[in-house]
């Protein structure tokens, strides 16, 4: 037996540590929660019964057994569940609305369907219960909403693209489900459909509907009566004018328009034409500085303002107007030919009002189908920035040097030399031809304290933009100088097949002028940020972003699809971060700003400065289809396609190139197989049925025959491999071809039958 003594010894006996290498106790102290966890089990619940409301009143106890428990059926007591009913069907309701809402149409109507033909919803949701059973192989545990597939409308992120929704959300916001009435689809699928469905666009904190199906008129009427905004503001101007009694500036219904022009228009007419051009054009087109502009008008002054300058305007801002007041559609021609004629007359050029009126003929000739006209005015319009030194020009031949100590010519100046640099930039995207080599050396316009290398070394007076401009332009500046390093690198200004975009760019390269783009949009101050609230003009700078994007890296979406963006932690994951993952995102949203303009701004669609989204998204749908082993057409491929067959159709009255653009998209559509030549034949029909177009082939036709063919580039993923190829009249050509086999075969079947 052992002694007091060594009892004592054998409690306070020093324990050794324990070895590394063993594995700690799971249910011991190296894992405490663990530990506690063994002391403290948790209380198992009852098994899910619920008590009746007639023990709950008692508090005894129930065993929840249906339709009576024991206890009422001992003393022969009604037994009523009703608390545990009206928390099921809660549950139960909102549980359905959740999948009605997350699923996609087809799901959603399918879960409609089977709701109205039971009596008992909840047997609806036996489906995710299953699914959650211990027992059950097929994977982990879903609800019901998560079996069905997301919304095809709202694409799920993964990969770079997410990354790009996480680190630059400006650019590539998060994408809403968009809530599309049922059979909006059914109803699409069919142009002669009566009633028009309602689509809900949530991007981001924007929230529009509109209505389109099918393409006549009385369904673009329609969109116009569901627009929220009925009155003439810089977001949407009002598309009457009849009842319109102020101006974008309340100097325009003091103009006396004689003043400026042979052409016998009324002053209303002609102040509402500027107006319009004013709020929907200017803010991105920047030619001219609008306050100059508008005093020298007022005052019949000809510093900032000259009759060539006034015809042009006018000769532009009547195509897109007179879609909105019929009156306006009539001056269109005799204020081109006006022009013309002042131009022809006009010794020296080399002016301010000069350049500006050049580029808005050369921009008015393209929508008249005059290509060889809108080549020679731009020409002209560059050879006099050049002369005058305001881009293309060395610091020495800047027009610095003659608007030294001048803010008001300064000012002007450089609205005019960053307009005709973003005009010849935005031609050369077009045409895929650079032509001027450097950007102005004179501030951007509105920019505030901007420096000029003055003897003085002042900086020259800010001033505001108007109100209805913003701040766009100045950015559209800074987003041209990015798509400048592009032309002079991807192109080579000749369009010779040997040496197109793929042959001449690496991924490298690409991949600056990407991460360029993104800091470009990451310096966005927040009124330019996409928004309910946003003019149509800040929506048409983020399809320009994504224009950019689109051309960047479509040069190598045909050679890998292994080509990652190592930049970017993505581009690290197998997949993850490859070229065509980018392409996707930009299309996406892409899609999704073409919807928003659609819906949002019914006079700003009739203008021509949003027709570069609906090519691009056009031309992204059709590739879609040709890539794909399997292909067939969706629902919502057809939903996007005739949205923007919507959006050029609204164009159709304004511009005669806009003709030519849908017949070469269905060429490409029919050449792809993605549609047969007669229903492509037929879609050109209620195309020019629903604009009021019927005789516009016969129009383009005869102005393509005098005029000769035109450059402007269609097919885009033509254009890298073969750019001659892919140009509207070539691809129109290939459609009236298409039009006539579609004919002779038709005749040949109503001859056997």
């Amino acid at each position: 037996m052992p002694s007091k003594h060594q009892c004592k010894v054998m409690e306070h006996r020093k324990l050794l540590p324990r070895p590394e290498n063993l594995e700690p106790d799971r249910s011991g102290p190296s894992n405490p929660q663990r530990a506690l966890v063994s002391l403290f089990p948790k209380r198992k619940k009852a098994g899910g019964r619920f008590a009746c409301d007639l023990c709950r009143s008692r508090k005894s106890a129930c065993d929840g057994q249906r339709p009576a428990c024991s206890t009422c059926r001992a003393k022969r007591s009604e037994c009523i569940y009703k608390e545990r009913d009206k928390a099921r069907g809660d549950e139960t309701s909102v549980e359905l609305l959740h999948l009605l809402r997350t699923s996609s149409q087809d799901d959603a109507v399918d879960l409609l369907q089977k709701l109205r033909a039971t009596n008992d919803p909840a047997t609806l949701l036996e489906p995710s219960l299953e699914r959650t059973e211990p027992g059950h192989q097929t994977g982990r545990p879903e609800s019901f909403g998560s079996h069905f597939s997301e919304s095809a409308l709202a694409p799920k992120a993964t990969g770079i693209e997410l990354e790009l929704m996480a680190r630059y959300p400006v650019a590539y916001p998060c994408l809403c489900p968009v809530d599309v009435e049922i059979g909006a689809f059914d109803a699409w699928a069919g142009m002669s459909a009566t009633s028009p469905p309602e689509v809900s666009l949530d991007n981001t904190s924007a929230s529009a509907s509109y209505a389109s199906n099918g393409l006549n008129a009385s369904h673009l009427d329609y969109i116009s009566d569901v627009q929220s905004s009925s009155i003439w503001t810089s977001d949407s101007p009002h598309v009457s004018d009849e009842h319109r009694t102020t101006y974008c500036d309340l100097r325009l219904s003091r103009i006396d328009i004689r003043r400026w022009t042979d052409v016998r228009i009324n002053d209303e007419l002609a102040a509402a034409v500027l107006s319009f051009y004013l709020e929907t054009d200017h803010p991105l087109h920047g030619l001219f500085d609008a306050d100059l502009f508008l005093h020298d008008l007022v005052s019949g002054e000809h510093n900032f303002c000259s009759p060539m300058l006034v015809n042009a305007v006018l000769a532009w801002g009547c195509q897109a107007y007179g879609a909105i007041q019929e009156a306006a559609a009539a001056y269109k021609t005799a204020f081109f030919d006006e022009g013309i004629s002042r131009w022809e007359e006009e010794e020296h050029r080399n002016t301010l009002t000069g350049i500006a009126s050049a580029h808005l003929l050369s921009m008015t000739a393209i929508s008249h189908g005059k290509d060889a006209a809108a080549t020679h005015f731009l020409h002209e319009a560059v050879a006099m920035g050049h002369r005058m030194g305001l881009y293309g020009a060395v610091e020495k031949g800047s027009a610095k040097t003659w608007l030294n100590n001048h803010h008001t010519w300064i000012r002007a100046a450089s609205h005019t030399a960053w307009g005709g640099y973003c005009a010849a930039t935005q031609h050369s995207l077009h045409y895929q031809t650079p032509m001027v080599e450097h950007p102005p050396l004179l501030p951007i316009p509105g920019k505030l304290g901007s420096v000029l290398s003055r003897t003085t070394g002042e900086k020259y007076d800010s001033y505001p933009m108007p109100h209805y401009a913003g701040q766009t332009f100045n950015k559209l500046c800074e987003l041209y100088q990015i798509a400048h390093k592009l032309l002079w690198v991807y192109y080579d200004g000749k369009g010779i097949e040997q040496d197109t975009p793929i042959k001449r760019v690496d991924l490298p390269f690409a991949e600056q002028l990407f991460r360029e783009l993104l800091a470009w949009s990451a310096c966005l101050s927040l009124d330019l940020v996409r928004s309910d609230g946003n003019p149509h003009h800040t929506v048409l700078i983020h399809t320009y972003f994504h224009c950019l994007v689109l051309d960047i890296f479509r040069p190598f979406l045909d050679k890998s699809k292994n080509l990652p963006l190592v930049s970017f932690e993505a581009g690290h994951h197998q997949h993850q971060g490859d070229v065509d993952v980018v392409y996707r995102a930009s299309v996406n949203q892409l899609k999704r700003l073409v919807l928003f303009y659609l819906a949002k701004f019914d006079a700003a669609a009739h203008s021509a400065l949003w027709q570069p989204a609906l090519i691009y998204v056009l031309n992204a749908l059709i590739r879609d289809a040709r890539l794909s082993p399997e292909w067939t057409r969706t629902r919502e491929w057809t939903f996007y396609f005739r949205s923007c067959m919507l959006g050029l159709s609204k164009q159709l009255p304004c511009f005669h190139i806009t003709d030519k653009i849908v017949q070469g998209i269905l060429s490409m559509a029919v050449r792809d197989e993605v549609m047969s030549r007669t229903e492509a034949r037929n879609m050109l029909i209620e195309v020019r049925r629903s604009a009021g177009a019927d005789g516009q082939a016969e129009v383009s036709s005869e102005m393509a025959a005098q005029d000769g063919k035109g450059s402007f580039i269609v097919d885009l993923d033509l254009a890298a491999r073969n750019p001659p190829a892919a140009t509207v009249d070539v691809l129109a050509d290939q459609f009236d071809s298409l039009a006539m086999l579609a004919e002779v075969a038709s005749m040949v079947i109503d001859g056997e039958d």
